[in-house]
């Protein structure tokens, strides 16, 4: 897809970075996994993607409908060799992408057990087996009408190895079955207003699919059910195996803390230890946007108490993953009553609500994660994140100055930072990231990874990228050529802030762009000390209390060292290859 719109594009081939930006996926790695069949797109990925196609064929002047816009790219893909990037020959990675199947569809028709499939799918412990070819989904569409299509496409995929012999394939590539979209094309074409919905069946390369009310009816030979079970038995096992690994207890006192310290009641101090007040907590979006429950953590959770109670993991005939990850299949009102050997879960909506059944419970977890801090939290490094902004100063072209005891100061409530934009076209936070962490060492404040300011900007530039790719203006690649000659210029000229957003205002209006057209031109981030502003390639911080300035202030003089005159200026610190500060603060979560 990727070499196939970049046809209709003046640069060379897509890359996946830029292509995961377009669809909107937080993170290039999720992108990368789809394309490489390690991970199942979403359904909403796989929309996305389509609707990418149609918009590059409307921007090219070429389109026409939509079955000819994906009649020409199967006809593109049909005749073009494998993109390189899905191609897999080494056969430990031919053995990982089947497993991820195998786990992947095991855990998809365990959720969709008992009166989900209305018995179709039942599970007994791990087990999980077909009980005939005719499988009702319900519901298989939501209240808007939309299809659920994961377990589609999951039953797609399996179908789709099963029918061959993987257990010897020497490459295996997942580029999707693209059967819950096609199945949706349809359903949306054949609407009869007479009619609420289409009831048709539709035929699909391995078994037919059916809207029967809200439910959907897929039915397949019994052939392909032996194979289909077979095939469940393997993920049965590799699940099985996953779960009864047993952490050693530093590892169990890490991640547990990283669940907790994820829980709406969950109590965190100043220097970030964290504790529960009560036996009942929740796991909120115990199911990720991959559609997978969370058992990982369900399991760290049981295996902490049994280290803590002094049990052993091996013991307990069923475990709680396995417990929480069946219980899905069942009718709303048992879904609230899971008893495990520790606790009661119960599942309400995308959350797992957890009670403990021993008080002692509570108290070994709050003991064992008594004296656990974030690394960060235990020991505020307050001179390193001085060395940084006293290392970078020259990037800060505005409200810094030399004292003459040779101290850096912040005069003002303003701070400058010219060149904030990197070769890869991302926003540099190394400053912004240690100023934030000064003042909130210093202010014993609380910052979750989300809620620190370089993730904030960054995320906030991630959406405002994809909203401009998908909203691409006529010209806008001139546009951005003038806008890097304008900026260039005034930074040869000398020109103030002000005076450089004014003359993007005019360059826009002479090009009839609006800011919201154009990735990551404007900008303004509200972060929990101060506001940042994108102008361009500056940024401007403006600090919400004086308060911060003067504890900054005395930072740089109490932990900085003298700046020598003769050096000032002449560092040369454009590395655009280590814009990840080591800090793990400015993450595009």
């Amino acid at each position: 897809m990727r070499s196939y719109l970049s046809r209709f594009e003046k640069s060379g081939v897509i890359t996946q970075e830029e292509m995961g930006t377009r669809l909107g996926c937080a993170t290039i790695n999720t992108y990368s996994k789809w394309e490489r069949g390690e991970q199942v797109a979403s359904p909403v990925g796989c929309r996305a993607l389509e609707l990418l196609l149609y918009h590059t064929l409307v921007k090219a002047g070429q389109f026409t409908t939509e079955e000819e816009a994906l009649s020409r790219y199967y006809q593109f893909k049909a005749i073009h060799r494998k993109n390189a990037a899905v191609q897999i020959s080494r056969p430990v990675d031919v053995d990982k992408k089947i497993q991820a199947i195998q786990s992947l569809a095991y855990e998809a028709l365990c959720m969709k057990s008992g009166a989900q499939s209305r018995n179709a799918v039942i599970v007994d412990g791990y087990q999980c087996q077909l009980t005939s070819g005719k499988l009702e989904f319900s519901p298989g569409f939501n209240r808007n009408g939309k299809l659920a299509g994961n377990t589609l496409e999951v039953l797609s995929l399996m179908a789709g190895l099963v029918t061959q012999d993987y257990q010897n394939m020497a490459e295996y590539a997942n580029p999707g079955s693209g059967i819950p979209e096609m199945v949706t094309n349809i359903y949306r074409e054949n609407r009869d207003p007479r009619f609420k919905y289409y009831n048709g069946v539709i035929p699909c390369e391995f078994f037919t699919v059916q809207r029967v009310r809200s439910d959907i009816v897929i039915e397949m030979p019994k052939d392909l059910v032996t194979k289909v079970n077979a095939f469940l038995a393997e993920g049965a096992k590799l699940t099985e195996r996953d779960e009864r690994e047993e952490l050693s207890p530093e590892q169990l006192r890490v991640a547990l803390r990283a669940i907790i310290k994820k829980m709406p009641e969950a109590l965190v101090t100043d220097k970030g230890e964290v504790s529960l007040p009560k036996p009942v907590f929740t796991i909120k979006h115990m199911i990720g946007s991959n559609q997978r429950i969370k058992s990982k953590d369900v399991s760290i959770i049981e295996q902490a108490l049994c280290h803590l109670l002094g049990e052993q993991y091996a013991d307990i005939r069923e475990p709680a993953a396995m417990l929480v990850r069946n219980a899905y299949g069942r009718r709303k009102a048992d879904r609230a009553h899971i008893n495990t050997h520790f606790f009661k879960a119960a599942i309400d909506a995308r959350s797992l609500a957890i009670t403990l059944h021993q008080p002692k419970a509570l108290e070994a977890i709050n003991a064992f994660m008594k004296g656990m801090t974030d690394p960060e939290s235990s020991a505020p490094d307050v001179k390193g994140n001085v060395d940084l902004i006293q290392g970078r100063a020259r990037k800060i072209t505005a409200g810094l100055v030399v004292t003459p005891d040779s101290y850096y100061q912040i005069n003002g409530n303003q701070l400058e930072i010219s060149d904030i934009i990197s070769r890869r076209n991302s926003v540099r936070v190394h400053i912004i990231n240690a100023i934030e962490r000064l003042l909130r060492d210093a202010n014993k404040v609380y910052l979750t990874h989300s809620q620190v300011a370089g993730a904030i900007i960054k995320r906030t530039r991630n959406e405002l990228k994809l909203v401009s790719a998908l909203n691409k203006p006529h010209m806008l690649d001139e546009f951005m050529e003038h806008k890097a000659r304008v900026e260039a210029a005034a930074n040869e000229q000398g020109l103030s802030t002000p005076e450089l957003k004014q003359q993007i205002a005019e360059l826009m209006a002479q090009y009839d762009i609006t800011p919201q057209e154009v990735p990551g031109i404007a900008m303004e981030v509200d972060c929990h000390f101060f506001s940042f502003e994108l102008i361009g390639d500056r940024g401007v911080i403006t600090f919400k209390d004086e308060g911060s300035i003067a504890y900054l202030n005395e930072a740089l003089v109490q932990y900085g060292t003298k700046i020598d005159p003769n050096t000032i200026n002449t560092k040369q610190d454009d590395d655009d290859d280590n814009d990840n500060d080591n800090d793990n603060d400015d993450g595009d979560d």
